[in-house]
């Protein structure tokens, strides 16, 4: 449990790689974005979210149907 190491590879979890997330620093930090966002600006990045979420969805959905297909293709109890 290196701290560094920590550190290093937690910039690569996915909640760091998806878009529109608000990050926070401290609790304070946290409260103090909270006061200062609005209903409607917390709801815009709702919406951003779902729009993202339904894009990568549907395009892992793709990858594994072509994932399945390729797997059946080759599989020896396919049907020939």
């Amino acid at each position: 449990m290196d701290e560094g190491a920590i550190r290093y590879w937690i910039k690569f979890s996915d909640f760091y790689q998806m878009p529109h997330i608000t990050y926070f620093d401290s609790i304070n930090d946290l409260v103090d974005k909270l006061d200062k966002t609005t209903r409607a600006e917390l709801l815009q990045i709702s919406i951003k979210m779902k729009e993202y979420n339904d894009v990568v969805l549907q395009e892992l959905l793709g990858k594994w149907k072509n994932i399945l297909k390729l797997i059946a293709k080759v599989s020896v109890n396919a049907p020939h």
